[in-house]
């Protein structure tokens, strides 16, 4: 083998790995805007029709209601967080910085 195979080769393998990096790093950014459009969601989720629920389920602890009594959609909510947080579909440090778990 000469000098000009080796080059060719050596060209080959540094093109291999410099586009497994960018395709590494392309995933990387994909999966963080994913988890930034569902930061989001869950925000506008939040901060929208939950609202009204909230206020229902804060006056309902403070009637010490029974668990049969107490609305589902914002246990849900959190719930639904929870999971996304463990399967890694959500960014903990973005969720802890929402406040909500403060």
């Amino acid at each position: 083998m000469d000098w000009p195979q080796i080059a060719v080769a050596v060209g080959t393998w540094a093109l291999v790995i410099c586009t497994g990096w960018l395709v590494k790093r392309q995933l990387s950014i994909a999966k963080e805007q994913a988890q930034i459009q569902l930061y989001l969601e869950l925000r506008k989720e939040f901060d929208g029709y939950l609202i009204e629920q909230r206020k229902i389920l804060a006056r309902k602890f403070l009637e010490h209601a029974s668990i049969d009594e107490i609305n589902e959609p914002v246990l849900n909510f959190f719930e639904d967080m929870g999971m996304l947080l463990r399967r890694g579909l959500l960014d903990h440090d973005m969720i802890w910085d929402l406040q909500l778990l403060r």
